[in-house]
């Protein structure tokens, strides 16, 4: 009989692994989508950084740009330099913005509008409004020691996050007329320009995106539950189908197989397997015995109890032998109240041995009537046949050896074993 797949088990299973799957590759999509945040922030910072880098670049290749003196943009007062403050022809009032100030001023406007914060800093400045902090300081050194281009944090303002970028600015030609005290080299690292980006408006678009991707994948897992549940029942299903016939198989088998009263074998059974036990001890060497066994004066229990009476002893004496031989044994009904049992790799005296102490308890047992009334004793008569490989025996010659030992058994008064032996002759098989 085929094995049973534990086809549940397996759903389980598979129903465990797709949610794990389906769950990955969410929780990865969702860490991509994060991670997009962060590099799109950069991006931006960075943006907004060259903005300022080619703002800066410009306004020192024309010395600065003048302009009229507001109460946003005063004189520089540390800006040091001949004609910072001058009066055109016409009397009107000019200040000089030299490139840190315009881009301060730059900075303060985007600020405002775009939330986007920005300012430049340095390791040698004037204006301590423009000192580093921490973070800040630590992007400078690295940048001056040649190790980064960019440098990237986190912060907070207001309660909110963001992301932080800082590029170093270069000392150039033009940035000498001012900055020519910090003797710092054209090309060295003058400072650096910080970039604060808010990432809440990224989230919230990827929050967005997130919600959508959760949904998708929430759809993917329930058509693949739905499927991995389709083919559980359908395997299910199959496998109680092919279950049903096997049993259906396996009651054919029994019924052809074995004998509906006592639940042994039947003679049908004992025709196949017989010359297969002569067959393998021949062919092994080992010993075989067979004993057929007779109930003593069956037909009195038929005539004075009545044809029940004798199917219960029969009944009893199957459910004996099953519950008591040998696995190897096989026992079979032969006909009427005489039932054979092969006995593989046991000698005669083995076999006599095993059957004397079986048939004692067996007799010891109550057997009860249909009104409850304990039927007599109940005996048999065994005759044992050993198999000899040098005597050429086949199935039928076999047979009426232990058949010629249960006549004499008979003859001899019942209720006892007899083994074959040449001095063993015919005898009659007496009065049943």
């Amino acid at each position: 009989m085929s094995a049973v797949i534990p086809i549940k088990r397996y759903a389980t299973i598979v129903m465990v692994l797709w949610t794990s799957l389906v769950s990955a590759s969410l929780a990865w999509n969702v860490w991509l989508q994060r991670r997009a945040v962060v590099d799109i922030a950069k991006i931006e910072a960075e943006a907004f950084i060259n903005k300022d880098l080619s703002l800066r670049s410009w306004a020192s290749s024309h010395g600065g740009v003048y302009v009229r003196p507001t109460a946003e943009t005063p004189p520089n007062a540390y800006l040091q330099v001949a004609d910072r403050d001058v009066v055109t022809t016409g009397g009107m009032s000019l200040t000089l913005m030299n490139p840190a100030y315009i881009t301060r001023e730059v900075h303060s406007r985007f600020a405002r509008q775009f939330g986007v914060y920005g300012h430049m800093t340095s390791l040698q400045l004037k204006n301590p409004l423009n000192a580093p902090n921490d973070w800040e300081r630590q992007g400078l050194q690295r940048f001056a020691e040649g190790k980064l281009k960019n440098y990237v944090g986190f912060s907070e303002r207001e309660g909110k996050p963001y992301l932080d970028l800082i590029k170093p600015m270069f000392m150039e030609e033009s940035c000498l007329a001012c900055h020519a005290w910090t003797q710092i080299p054209v090309g060295g690292v003058r400072g650096g320009i910080v970039a604060s980006v808010p990432l809440t408006p990224l989230r919230d678009k990827t929050a967005a995106v997130i919600r959508q991707m959760a949904v998708s994948h929430g759809g993917f897992w329930l058509i693949g539950m739905a499927v991995i549940g389709w083919i559980g029942r359908k395997a299910k299903h199959i496998q109680q189908e092919r279950a049903q016939s096997e049993s259906e198989r396996q009651e054919l088998y029994i019924q052809a197989t074995h004998d509906p009263l006592t639940g042994l074998f039947n003679r049908r059974y004992l025709n196949e397997v017989l010359p297969r036990e002569l067959y393998r001890a021949k062919r092994t060497g080992a010993a075989l015995s067979l004993a057929i066994l007779d109930i003593d004066h069956f037909k009195r229990f038929n005539d004075e109890y009545g044809h029940k009476a004798g199917d219960n002893v029969l009944r009893t004496l199957g459910e004996y032998l099953r519950a008591n031989l040998r696995k190897c044994d096989i026992a079979c009904r032969f006909g009427g109240e005489e039932i054979l049992i092969i006995m593989p790799e046991t000698g005669a005296e083995e076999v006599r041995r095993r059957l004397t102490v079986l048939f004692e308890h067996f007799r010891e047992l109550s057997i009860a009537h249909q009104d409850a009334t304990p039927l007599p004793p109940v005996t048999v008569s065994v005759g044992i046949a050993e198999y000899w490989a040098e005597a050429e025996q086949d199935a039928d010659r076999f047979l009426s050896l232990a058949d010629r030992a249960l006549y004499r058994a008979k003859a001899e008064g019942r209720d006892r074993i007899v083994i074959f032996s040449d001095s063993v002759g015919d005898a009659p098989a007496g009065e049943e």
